[in-house]
């Protein structure tokens, strides 16, 4: 039962995360010549690596 609700948190806060920088993805793209949304992807995909 903890491993699931664990899980399920780590689900919410990455959902959480990507919805809060969603808004700063086309200035990032903007700013870092598109290496912005690659970068938050990346860690993203650590945080979910590291909540499994």
């Amino acid at each position: 039962m903890e491993e699931t609700l664990v899980t399920t948190i780590c689900v919410y806060a990455v959902m959480l995360v990507y919805v809060l920088l969603q808004r700063t993805l086309v200035a990032a793209a903007a700013e870092a010549g598109g290496l912005g949304p690659v970068a938050v992807a990346v860690a993203i995909v650590g945080l979910v690596w590291r909540c499994t």
